[in-house]
């Protein structure tokens, strides 16, 4: 899709680019949301849907605005809320984006959202649930789908297999021999939450790294929603999309 942006509109500072991109680089900061953007929109095609058909947009995980800032140009009709954990990345939002109804998320990083029940046509969340325990993952998959319409869409994103694999054969993680003692547990559960990642250094201490299986997910995510596919043909980003309908 056409670029509606210029690279240097509205750049937050480079270390708040650096907590949701991984690095301050400005352009990539600004390509990479426009490619989340083309991959939500793949992600909806492939159910028959597109980014335009929906009013009432929640960018759940918002950061500082990597995607929302698309989101804006590509949607100037819809309502757009974010919410994220990131206190002065919201700070952020709030000044310089103020169409967009913000919401940022206790110290404790658990629900709620002040939003009323049914509010969100379509929630999108992109390296959330990559971060997250199975508690908060449960807790945070009850809260949204409170705050999903019947019939509503969700598009979040896992680090899947394809991911960890991607980290044991080709990363140079300080401590990759540690994450390599835990594929086991990853192996007979299709879920590994691991603490060793170094993370703590930048995010609290909740925010870790997560892999899930496909199984995983249908099986733990369908207690709350109807799974409509895992789009793991995702090339020009890591994570699978899993794509979920409140039934």
């Amino acid at each position: 899709m056409a670029d509606p942006l210029s690279a240097s509109e509205l750049m937050p500072p480079g270390p708040m680019r650096y907590r949701v991109a991984g690095t301050e680089d400005p352009e990539w900061f600004h390509h990479s949301g426009g490619i989340t953007c083309d991959t939500y929109e793949a992600a909806l095609s492939s159910i028959g849907r597109s980014l335009g058909e929906f009013p009432n947009v929640l960018d759940f995980g918002c950061g500082v605005g990597r995607v929302l800032r698309w989101l804006q140009a590509r949607l100037p009709d819809a309502h757009l809320a974010g919410s994220d954990s990131d206190h002065a990345a919201i700070a952020w939002i709030r000044e310089h984006y103020p169409a967009v109804e913000t919401a940022a998320i206790g110290d404790e990083g658990l629900p709620p959202l002040p939003f009323e029940d049914g509010r969100f046509d379509l929630v999108l969340g992109y390296s959330v649930f990559t971060h997250l325990n199975a508690q908060y993952q449960d807790a945070w998959l009850a809260e949204l789908r409170r705050i999903v319409r019947p019939g509503g869409i969700l598009l979040l994103s896992i680090s899947g297999p394809r991911v960890l694999e991607k980290t044991l054969t080709t990363s140079n993680h300080a401590n990759l021999a540690d994450l390599r003692e835990h594929v086991d547990e990853f192996t007979a559960h299709g879920f590994l939450h691991w603490l060793n990642d170094g993370w703590e250094q930048h995010f609290p201490a909740y925010y870790h790294t997560t892999f899930h299986s496909h199984q995983y997910v249908r099986d733990r995510w369908s207690r709350w929603f109807e799974i409509l596919g895992i789009d793991a043909d995702t090339p020009r980003l890591k994570q699978d999309i899993v794509i979920l309908r409140r039934e």
